[in-house]
C-alpha cells in the first residue's frame, strides 16, 4: 500500500513539474523594459546569481529558451551569459503600432477567445508568459493598464526600434 501511494505522489509531482516547464525556440525580448534599475538573475529559479545592469540606453536583447514557474530561462548573447533565469515581468516587448490601428488584446492565447481590449498606441509591455504565437503582456498606455494576450506579429523584441 505504501509503495502505491509513493508511486502516485511521484506521478503527480512529475505531472506538475512537466506542466510548469515550457520550452521555446528563438523567442526574443529585452531586459529593463521600463526603467534602468538593475534586475536580478538566478542560476536556477529562486537561487540568486547576480544583478544585471542595462546597456547605456536600454536593456539587453535576450533569447528565451524556457519558462519554469515564474521565471524565464534566458541567454544574453551580447554578454556571453547563458542559461540564467529572470523573473517573469522583468522582460519587455514593444508594441509595433506606428499607424495607430486597433490591436486586439485577447483573454486567452487564441484569436477565437474573447477580446478584452484594444490597444491603439505604441508602447512597451512587460512579458509574463508565451503560448501558441502569443505573448501575455501588461501595458500602461496613456495611463490605462491592460493585461492580456497579443499576437507576436504585433510585437518587437528590440528596445531601440519598433522593428518596422
Amino acid at each position: 500500500m505504501i509503495k502505491k501511494t509513493h508511486i502516485i505522489i511521484y506521478l503527480l509531482i512529475s505531472l506538475f513539474y512537466g506542466c510548469s516547464t515550457m520550452y521555446y525556440n528563438n523567442i526574443e525580448a529585452f531586459t529593463h523594459p521600463l526603467d534602468s534599475n538593475p534586475v536580478s538573475l538566478y542560476s536556477k529559479p529562486a537561487k540568486y546569481y547576480k544583478e544585471l545592469y542595462p546597456d547605456t540606453e536600454a536593456g539587453w536583447i535576450v533569447e528565451i529558451t524556457q519558462k519554469k514557474g515564474g521565471y524565464f530561462k534566458i541567454n544574453v548573447n551580447d554578454l556571453s551569459l547563458n542559461d540564467v533565469f529572470i523573473r517573469t515581468g522583468e522582460l519587455g516587448l514593444t508594441l509595433r503600432n506606428v499607424d495607430s490601428r486597433k490591436i486586439p488584446v485577447y483573454e486567452h492565447p487564441d484569436t477565437l477567445s474573447s477580446i478584452k481590449d484594444y490597444l491603439s498606441g505604441a508602447g512597451i509591455g512587460k512579458l509574463y508568459d508565451i503560448s501558441n504565437g502569443f505573448a501575455l503582456l501588461k501595458f500602461t498606455i496613456d495611463g490605462k493598464i491592460t493585461k492580456g494576450w497579443i499576437e507576436f506579429y504585433h510585437l518587437c523584441n528590440n528596445p531601440y526600434t519598433t522593428c518596422n
